[in-house]
């Protein structure tokens, strides 16, 4: 049944990595950059750490899947992981900056490795941009490339206007894993700061404008303050991404 539904699907997948290619080429490379952003720091340093946490990154196999320009992948082979970056589009695959980088180009929900190939998977802000009835298909294929004890670390934006987002996530995530830690941010408040500071209504005082837009994007203080503020005042509902650490399910066979 499993490898009818992956046929029946196969136009739907040629036309999802057409979709990932226009919008890829819409996006400037260092919009890509986690560095470039406050939020990116923070995403990207909260994964680490859950990573390192668990002692999940020293010499283990990993695949970072819808690697961006690489930012990620780099860190973990800077801390002796082997890592495969694997994206839809050369373009973002940067192979001379990152040598010691196996980088491949695919395109989920087909990936183009063996059953049980990986230590781990890390796959960041990716599963959005992806058809919502191609979700559960990933999320068996991710499991598929994991070993028996393969871990995932996933993580995704939420809907600021739906209360249950977080736990729509973690049903998703479920259904092919077992979680082990979750890790929200409360950025609601930095979210509308930034929709306002780009408001046209501020283009004739852009003296002003230019350095609050800065403050906005790149200042990590900042942005900790509004967190603060925003999960002491709202709660659950200034949640606007979570970070998924789980475990691939173990299979019990009756012999």
């Amino acid at each position: 049944m499993k490898n009818l539904q992956v046929v029946e699907n196969k136009t739907q997948k040629q036309l999802y990595a057409e979709k990932v290619k226009r919008l890829c080429e819409a996006i400037s490379i260092e919009e890509l950059d986690p560095d470039k952003t406050a939020q990116g720091r923070e995403r990207m340093g909260r994964s680490l750490k859950m990573l390192a946490n668990h002692a999940l990154i020293n010499n283990s196999h990993i695949a970072d899947l819808g690697c961006g320009i690489g930012s990620f992948a780099h860190v973990l082979a800077s801390q002796n992981a082997h890592v495969t970056a694997v994206d839809a589009l050369d373009l973002l695959l940067q192979k001379d900056q990152y040598p010691q980088i196996n980088y491949v180009k695919a395109c989920l929900p087909d990936l183009l490795f063996s059953d049980e190939h990986f230590d781990g998977l890390v796959f960041t802000d990716v599963i959005a941009s992806i058809e919502p009835h191609l979700h559960r298909l990933t999320l068996s294929e991710l499991a598929r490339v994991l070993k028996k004890d393969g871990w995932l670390l996933i993580s995704t934006p939420l809907d600021i206007d739906s209360l249950d987002a977080d736990t729509l996530f973690m049903q998703l995530v479920r259904t092919e894993f077992e979680i082990i830690e979750t890790l929200s941010s409360y950025h609601r408040f930095h979210f509308h700061l930034n929709k306002w500071g780009e408001s046209p209504l501020w283009n004739p005082l852009s003296w002003f404008s230019r350095p609050l837009k800065k403050i906005l994007k790149e200042n990590s203080q900042f942005l900790l303050f509004t967190e603060r503020l925003c999960k002491k005042l709202l709660g659950r509902a200034g949640r606007t991404h979570m970070i998924i650490l789980a475990r691939k399910k173990r299979i019990l066979y009756n012999i």
